[in-house]
């Protein structure tokens, strides 16, 4: 891991619900390569052992967090992800395979870069997404297609370098509920 100016934030132990705490069972090795992939595309993060083996039990030296709920050991069944303090680039392509997100909420990471993010438009069961204090310079147009989250109640922006807004289609957030959409570029919408 790169070094960085300034002191290091104290090992933060990461959050898992119970199931996350519970002695992992052996990893396939399709398993083991989503994991790796994901710590890939999260920036500053190694696991406390130094390899991938439960990925809602995390541990950096830069003061990001992750916290989940899902069986741990396999980032295809993880329901729900939170990310915090991150920096760098997230390659959003790496997170497409989680399609049994319900929530995904990327807070407090200023520093942090959201790319190729139009493949999250196949999480049919996402009902919440929330990208604050994190640059996405753009909204994918795959998220504004006709059918795509279905379930989906609330999408809240913030913060995010916005400067435009895709052409939405009918039929798009058929469930939608909040739309936030604030201190982006002079762009600012709220419904609910």
């Amino acid at each position: 891991m790169n070094s960085r100016k300034g002191s290091l934030q104290k090992v933060i132990v990461l959050l898992a619900v119970a199931s996350c705490c519970k002695a992992a069972a052996p990893l396939a090795s399709s398993d083991e390569a989503a994991i790796q992939a994901l710590l890939t595309a999260l920036p500053n993060l190694k696991s406390a052992a130094g390899s991938a083996t439960d990925f809602c039990s995390l541990t950096n030296s830069r003061n990001l967090s992750i916290s989940c709920s899902g069986p741990s050991t396999n980032p295809q069944r993880v329901r729900s992800l939170t990310i915090n303090r991150a920096e760098g680039t997230l390659d959003g392509s790496v997170l497409a395979p989680l399609d049994n997100l319900t929530s995904l909420i990327i807070a407090t990471s200023p520093g942090l870069t959201i790319t190729n993010a139009g493949s999250w438009a196949n999480w049919t069961g996402l009902s919440l997404l929330t990208i604050s204090d994190a640059k996405l310079t753009e909204i994918p147009q795959a998220w504004t297609a006709a059918g795509v989250w279905p379930a989906l109640q609330q999408l809240i922006f913030s913060n995010n370098g916005l400067k435009s807004l895709p052409e939405g289609s009918p039929g798009a957030w058929p469930t939608l509920n909040q739309l936030s959409i604030t201190n982006n570029s002079g762009i600012q919408y709220i419904a609910g």
